[in-house]
């Protein structure tokens, strides 16, 4: 898939979705699950508030790890599976 493009959805499709958030500058890989609606989601994690490094550092650190939570948009790259295993977004980076 084009990298930054959306799939169309299908019913029942995007009920929860995984996101993988990718930390550029290791390429560490951490998995999310979201119970939310992709295409409901899918502005926060593009436009909104989850497009920004400093909130994907903190969606990414576990419990208790301190990670560099400056602003920015190129600290962290996310794709977004949906349940069924369909890729449904991916960004440049990843």
């Amino acid at each position: 898939m084009r990298a930054g493009a959306w799939v169309a959805s299908r019913p029942g499709m995007t009920l929860s979705y995984t996101v993988q958030i990718k930390q550029s500058a290791t390429g560490v890989v951490r998995t999310r699950v979201e119970a939310g609606e992709w295409l409901s989601d899918g502005p926060l994690w593009t436009r909104g508030n989850r497009a920004c490094d400093c909130a994907r550092a903190l969606l990414f650190a576990w419990d208790g790890e301190k990670v560099e939570r400056a602003c920015g948009t190129h600290a962290y790259a996310i794709r977004v599976i949906s349940s069924e295993g369909q890729e449904l977004y991916s960004e440049d980076d990843f």
